[in-house]
């Protein structure tokens, strides 16, 4: 990636260990998505909030991943998601030619 950090990094899956309630989870860290639904797997999977989250292939790929990652994740988890534009999410490559021309676009999942 084009930017560098020094800090610590801690999941959300440690942070809000003892967090009971979760309507709401919105995700947009630039390409590093996947990465933070991996670190939240067991705070989504309890807590079933809805989850907000852009879906960027290329900054995605930048990182090793990809929307349809992001895609399987929900899936395994019993979620089904929908676009921005009201648009249900059935597949990865109707995604890609969904944000064709574009950079990105944001995902609403919700448990099923």
């Amino acid at each position: 990636m084009d930017e560098t950090f020094s800090g610590s990094v801690i999941n959300l899956d440690n942070f809000f260990v003892d967090l009971e309630r979760l309507d709401l989870l919105k995700i947009d860290v630039d390409g590093f998505d996947y990465r933070v639904l991996q670190g939240s797997k067991r705070l989504i999977s309890s807590l079933k909030p809805v989850v907000f989250v852009e879906l960027g292939e290329n900054d995605l790929q930048k990182n090793g991943d990809s929307i349809e990652d992001i895609i399987n994740f929900f899936d395994e988890l019993g979620y089904s998601g929908i676009l921005e534009s009201g648009e249900t999410i059935i597949s990865y490559t109707q995604v890609l030619n969904i944000i064709k021309g574009s950079t990105h676009t944001n995902g609403i999942f919700s448990p099923n």
